[in-house]
């Protein structure tokens, strides 16, 4: 240890892609390994916003220009952990994946989706971890949707053939104030923003047998930005307000306070603007919480809907917990004690802000406690004390006696009728 230098920085992927192959061995060490456990894969480093300076906050742009791994070495790191045990993946650490070795790097802002280069890497992705659980990407810039989407919508078609469903494109769109957008030289104006979110829920909105849609993009709002007013919080919510509006999909939308870095140009300002607006911030995340969040859910994971192979974490609060592990995994959370460290389906049957009140599929009707019974949509306390009443029910004319036949039918669709 005395012999490593930690200020030291690798010259190039060369450098390091043999220590990944060797080193994939270290997964086994990882305290989720063989539970659920997803493994980053870095694609390339560097943005390629870096031409005209990259957005006030950032440091990627810092890197200068973008270096890419080739996609056969990513494929041999897959390869490496897969045979370790490995079996699902984030290719991630890159600020926009439609990017990878995209055309026109280090000579316009927006660089157009290298179609072929995205094909070999994804595709040899799935050829050295065939029977992978998970597949899934972290960024995609707006930018590149908004000057390129016919390309773009292509390269989403490629990422939709070979991933696993339940994915996020999560966008910097970081503000829907022009004028914060032009003081700090963010990515896109709104409406551009607006088009990226369709061309994502175009490809992406049908549902995959996760349970989840494909991939749906993951808005990021940065606040504390130079140029923030208090119009830049009602613009960021009206904003969101139209999303809804438009009848489209958003996964999850992440309301952060800027974290300036030595070398960007909000460094100089700090955290002033957080302080001025420290109450404004907070009572603006409780409005997006409750006016976009709440209904997005519903729309996203209406009741019923079956949410398959998540992972039992832990206790809490009188619930147990679950994810299926991905990108920005959605929180499960069932009224009822489960053995931890298994994988289970589940059904929806209500909706938090972030999260999603389930229970498991199928549900033995017979069997169920009071407390899981009373969550079940239409149930209640008085329904699931007559359920509980008319147990053993034997067929579905019993359960329409007691529940009626709507509710009856619904509840069929995901439960059984096991010996009591």
């Amino acid at each position: 240890m005395d012999a490593v230098d930690p200020s030291r920085r690798r010259e190039g992927f060369r450098e390091v892609e043999g220590k990944a192959v060797r080193g994939a061995r270290v997964a086994r060490q990882h305290p989720c390994y063989g539970r659920n456990l997803i493994v980053e894969i870095e694609t390339y480093r560097g943005c390629p916003r870096f031409v005209v300076g990259g957005c006030s906050f950032c440091i990627e742009p810092l890197y200068g220009h973008p270096e890419f791994r080739e996609p056969e070495g990513v494929a041999r790191e897959v390869a490496a952990l897969y045979a370790e045990g490995v079996d699902r993946f984030r290719l991630g650490r890159q600020p926009d994946i439609l990017c990878y070795k995209a055309i026109g790097v280090g000579e316009v802002e927006f660089p157009r989706p290298n179609l072929e280069a995205l094909e070999r890497l994804f595709r040899g992705v799935r050829a050295a971890a065939p029977l992978l659980k998970t597949l899934h990407i972290d960024n995609v810039n707006p930018g590149t949707i908004a000057n390129h989407p016919r390309e773009s919508e292509e390269a989403l078609k490629i990422i939709v053939k070979y991933h696993t469903p339940g994915d996020v494109a999560a966008m910097g769109i970081e503000s829907a104030d022009p004028r914060v957008v032009r003081v700090n030289n963010l990515k896109v104006e709104p409406e551009e923003a607006m088009r990226a979110i369709e061309v994502v829920n175009r490809v992406g909105s049908e549902r995959g047998y996760s349970g989840l849609p494909h991939i749906l993009p993951g808005v990021n709002f940065v606040y504390g930005l130079m140029g923030e007013t208090r119009e830049t919080y009602e613009m960021n919510l009206e904003f969101m307000r139209e999303v809804l509006r438009r009848g489209l999909l958003v996964r999850r939308v992440n309301l952060r306070q800027v974290m300036p870095f030595p070398g960007t140009r909000m460094w100089e300002v700090g955290d002033s603007i957080i302080r001025r607006h420290k109450a404004l911030f907070k009572s603006h995340k409780l409005r997006m919480r409750v006016e976009v969040d709440l209904p997005m859910l519903r729309r996203l994971l209406p009741h019923w809907t079956i949410l398959r192979d998540a992972y039992v974490e832990a206790y809490g609060k009188g619930l147990t917990y679950a994810r299926q592990p991905g990108s920005y995994p959605m929180l499960l959370c069932c009224r009822s004690k489960l053995k931890l460290g298994e994988y289970r389906d589940f059904f929806v049957v209500d909706h938090g802000h972030r999260s999603v009140t389930v229970a498991p599929y199928p549900l033995d009707l017979n069997s169920a406690d009071r407390r899981l019974l009373e969550s079940l949509p239409g149930v209640g306390r008085r329904r699931a004390a007559r359920l509980m009443a008319a147990r053993p029910i034997r067929g579905a004319e019993g359960l329409e006696r007691a529940l009626g036949r709507e509710l009856a039918e619904a509840l069929l669709k995901v439960s059984t009728l096991g010996p009591s």
